[in-house]
């Protein structure tokens, strides 16, 4: 695919994001719920993956900064808070007949999500990534530098937390929250 194909097609994606963003904002402003919230966050930083990934951005973001492949971290980062986002509201709105605070449902997975984002700054900061920006082949261009593979594997380890569902029958048995 092309770097102007891609550009269109992540702006776009982004530009629809946005649109339930603001969409969520109003309705927001209307009722202030931590619900609407939570998903307006989401969906920002859902649409800032697809902004951030297209060409047109990543390279204007390598050209201002300096730093070559920035906005692969970026990206990263935007995917990371979606799953973290809709992995907090399924522990908030899930916890049928459980006491315990949001505050202690919630420690220990940001803990591991904090750790999972701090390897993939620590592996961004040693890699090798400064030779030209590569806005549609970061993994296979950088799957042989250890840094990269730290970072990558980091935030695939993350992801891959925020994919397994604890108590998965629990939820199923759970009525939908109100």
């Amino acid at each position: 695919m092309s770097e102007d194909i891609a550009s269109g097609i992540y702006l776009l994606v982004a530009g629809i994001g946005l649109c339930t963003t603001a969409a969520k904002v109003w309705a927001w402003r209307r009722e202030r719920s931590s619900a609407l919230l939570l998903i307006a966050v989401s969906s920002t930083v859902g649409a800032g993956a697809f902004l951030l990934a297209s060409p047109v951005v990543y390279r204007s973001i390598a050209a201002l900064t300096g730093s070559q492949n920035l906005s692969e971290l970026l990206v990263f980062f935007c995917i990371l808070g979606f799953f973290v986002l809709t992995h907090v509201m399924s522990l908030l709105w899930h916890r049928h007949g459980e006491r315990r605070s949001a505050r202690s449902i919630l420690l220990r997975p940001l803990v591991i999500y904090a750790i999972a984002a701090a390897g993939m700054v620590t592996g961004f900061l040693v890699a090798g990534l400064e030779d030209a920006p590569h806005p549609l082949d970061f993994n296979a261009t950088y799957g042989q530098d250890p840094g990269a593979l730290v970072m990558l594997g980091s935030f695939q380890s993350a992801l891959a937390y925020a994919h397994r569902c604890p108590r998965q029958s629990d939820f199923a048995a759970a009525p939908c929250p109100r």
